[in-house]
């Protein structure tokens, strides 16, 4: 919970609200116009049975809502009515489009032809759809950065809104699963995922963990509790040298963030001259 006299919210008061209330929250303070344009402009005219907002909304009660997985979120959609509202989704399914094609008849004349007749579609979106859905969010990830563009307008309205926010930050790092083993996928020599790769973990100066894994680093108000910066790499990248850039792009891009920083915490292990002479 955040303490002093200008408080932005007891993290006591949201644990209180219900699920829905806690995500129609999350839902009305995301930015997250440019990104869902883009998404309904790279679905095009293609098929429409899931649409794109109601796809983001449960991807978002998914984080909100602690499920583990897709299949929980699945679950919890199917039994949920209120939450199925919320997202958008119509929870009476609808009737899809026979396929259909167009052939000469005796006379010449062309006619249409069903050769598969229309299916009724859930209401609820299957956790392959999902998949797909995520799968796509992460290509435009990588092409427009929209995601990740979402902090920096977060990050300012708490800055105009705190007049303390952002003067103790602390860092962190932590190692997240890849879900692959770090071998080539037999028959093509590709690796199954070719972003993440082996990290270890020292101690005493001898590797106590190694991992097939993603890093992901995070500057953060330790007041608040809220993140302020981040990013995600492969488990080799060194911390420091991330801490470095990180610290380096994010006061340069935000120069009053940089003059309210008074307190810049880390692990011990991160302690070093000339890293401590950059934050300074």
């Amino acid at each position: 919970m955040a303490t002093g006299q200008n408080l932005l919210f007891s993290w006591d008061d949201v644990e209180r609200l219900g699920d829905l209330e806690r995500l129609r929250l999350a839902l009305e303070a995301l930015p997250d116009e440019a990104l869902l344009a883009a998404l309904e402009k790279r679905r095009g005219r293609g098929r429409d049975d899931y649409p794109v907002r109601a796809m983001w909304r449960a991807v978002v009660a998914m984080i909100v809502l602690q499920h583990p997985s897709l299949e929980a979120l699945v679950r919890e959609l199917r039994r949920n009515p209120a939450l199925l509202e919320l997202c958008g989704f119509d929870p009476l399914g609808r009737q899809g489009r026979p396929r259909c094609r167009r052939e000469a008849g005796p006379d010449g004349r062309a006619n249409v032809v069903v050769f598969e007749p229309a299916r009724f579609r859930d209401g609820v979106p299957s956790a392959y759809n999902f998949t797909r859905f995520l799968a796509t969010v992460a290509e435009l990830e990588v092409e427009e950065g929209l995601n990740a563009a979402m902090l920096a307008p977060l990050r300012g309205d708490l800055m105009a809104l705190l007049p303390d926010f952002g003067r103790r930050l602390g860092y962190d790092g932590k190692a997240l699963p890849a879900y692959a083993t770090g071998r080539d996928t037999p028959g093509t020599g590709e690796p199954a995922d070719p972003d993440a790769d082996w990290g270890r973990h020292e101690r005493a100066g001898k590797p106590d963990k190694v991992w097939f894994r993603y890093g992901m680093h995070v500057i953060a108000d330790t007041v608040y509790e809220i993140p302020v910066a981040y990013r995600l790499t492969p488990a080799s990248t060194s911390e420091v040298k991330t801490l470095e850039a990180m610290a380096a792009d994010l006061f340069r891009d935000e120069p009053t963030l940089a003059k309210r920083c008074r307190d810049f915490s880390a692990d011990r292990g991160l302690d070093s001259g000339p890293l401590k002479a950059k934050l300074l």
